[in-house]
């Protein structure tokens, strides 16, 4: 039980619209073993998890904030790709702070708070600034490694 936070890119395949020719069969395999066969025109998209956190209130304070505008209902919603570059470039200044000053120095937490400030909520976790949180932007910094601009669509959905 608690804030569990997920990511997605959406692959426009086509599926069965004529703008946009597939061929071939989509097989999923499990321990060599054909599991799904598709035709690849009935399949409009894929859905590729990118990455997932657990109680990472900052981050999830971030996507509440700046892609569902300000509503919090569990509910998925796209994110551009220049937001997810802006979430991995504050988790990179904030991080660099810490190596310069330190993790407890004042200026680190101020721009920690300010940046990505903790969300309290039920089950959210810890809401100091402190090893947990630092792991938190390590972690994001890894899951929004390869995203560029323009190049697929990004979605974001939170349970808690």
């Amino acid at each position: 039980m608690g804030l569990d936070m997920y990511l997605e890119r959406e692959h426009y395949i086509g599926g069965q619209w004529e703008h946009k020719k597939v061929s071939g069969m989509i097989e999923i395999k499990e321990n060599n073993e054909t599991v799904l066969e598709l035709d690849p025109t009935t399949v409009a998209t894929i859905n590729v998890a990118v990455g997932s956190w657990r109680k990472s209130n900052q981050v999830h304070n971030f996507f509440v904030q700046r892609a569902q505008g300000g509503k919090d209902e569990c509910q998925r919603s796209y994110v551009p790709n220049d937001l997810l570059i802006e979430l991995r470039d504050k988790c990179k200044k904030i991080l660099s702070y810490r190596d310069e000053f330190g993790a407890d120095a004042l200026n680190t937490t101020v721009l920690a708070e300010k940046l990505l400030p903790p969300q309290a909520g039920f089950f959210f976790g810890g809401t100091g600034i402190d090893d947990w949180y630092f792991q938190d932007l390590e972690q994001t910094i890894n899951i929004l490694k390869d995203v560029k601009s323009n190049e697929g669509d990004y979605y974001y959905q939170a349970s808690w």
